[in-house]
C-alpha cells in the first residue's frame, strides 16, 4: 500500500500518478510492464515512486482496492434489497463487475490482473500484494442461512470460497473469449446451480 509521502501529495499529482499507473497496466502484461513509462507519464522521478510505493507489485494492489471501494458499495446496496438467496446474490456480483468491466481500460487492468494471478507469473512477491481480497462477511452479512443444510460459519465459507473460484474463472473465460454479459451470467448460474445442489444435499 502506498506512503504516507504518497497520501499526503496534492490530488492533483496522485491522480496523474494513478492515471499513468492504470494506462500502463491497462497496455501491456503487469509482469511486463515498465516503472520507467509510468514515471514518465506521471512527470516524477524513479526515486520519487519509490517514496510512494515499494514496487510496481504494491501499486497494482492500491489500484484493485480503489477499483474495488465504489464496486463494493454497489453490491452491498443490491445485497441489502434482496432476498438474501445465494445464487440471487452471487449473480448480483457477477453483474456489477461485468459492468465495471464495460469501461474499456479498466476491463484490460483487470483482465491483465487476473492473468497475472492466474498464471503464477511470480512467485517471490510479499503475499500481501498478490492477493486478491475474497472477503466473506459481506455476503455473510445478507444470506439467508436457512437455504442451507449446514449454517456453521466455516461451512458458509468454504461454499463462498467456491463460489468466488468459479466466478474467476468464469471471467477469465468471458475476458478471452469475450462472451456477452448475459453469456457470461449463464455459464455463472449453470455453475451455481451445480454448487447448490451439492450444499442442499450435505
Amino acid at each position: 500500500m502506498p506512503t504516507n509521502t504518497f497520501l499526503n501529495l496534492p490530488e492533483n499529482k496522485k491522480n496523474k500518478i494513478l492515471e499513468a499507473a492504470i494506462d500502463e497496466f491497462s497496455e501491456h502484461n503487469i509482469g511486463e510492464s515498465s516503472i520507467n513509462k509510468i514515471v514518465k507519464g506521471a512527470d516524477i522521478s524513479r526515486g520519487s515512486f519509490y517514496t510512494y510505493f515499494d514496487d510496481k507489485y504494491d501499486l497494482v494492489h492500491f489500484l484493485i482496492q480503489l477499483i474495488k471501494k465504489p464496486l463494493q458499495d454497489k453490491i452491498e446496496t443490491r445485497f441489502s434489497n434482496s432476498d438474501g438467496e445465494f445464487i440471487e446474490m452471487m449473480l448480483i456480483v457477477h453483474d456489477e463487475v461485468y459492468d465495471l468491466l464495460e469501461n474499456e481500460k479498466y476491463h484490460r487492468f483487470i483482465k491483465h490482473v487476473v492473468l497475472f494471478f492466474h498464471n503464477n507469473i511470480v512467485n517471490n512477491i510479499n503475499n500481501k500484494t498478490f492477493t486478491l481480497n475474497k472477503d466473506n462477511k459481506l455476503v455473510l452479512q445478507y444470506i439467508d442461512r436457512n437455504q442451507f443444510n449446514n449454517t456453521n460459519v466455516t461451512y458458509l465459507e468454504n461454499v463462498l470460497r467456491i463460489a468466488q473460484t468459479l466466478l474467476s474463472d468464469v471471467f477469465l473465460e468471458a475476458m478471452l473469449k469475450t462472451y456477452s454479459k448475459e453469456e457470461s451470467r449463464k455459464n455463472y448460474q449453470m455453475l451455481l446451480t451445480i454448487l447448490k445442489t451439492g450444499y442442499e444435499e450435505s
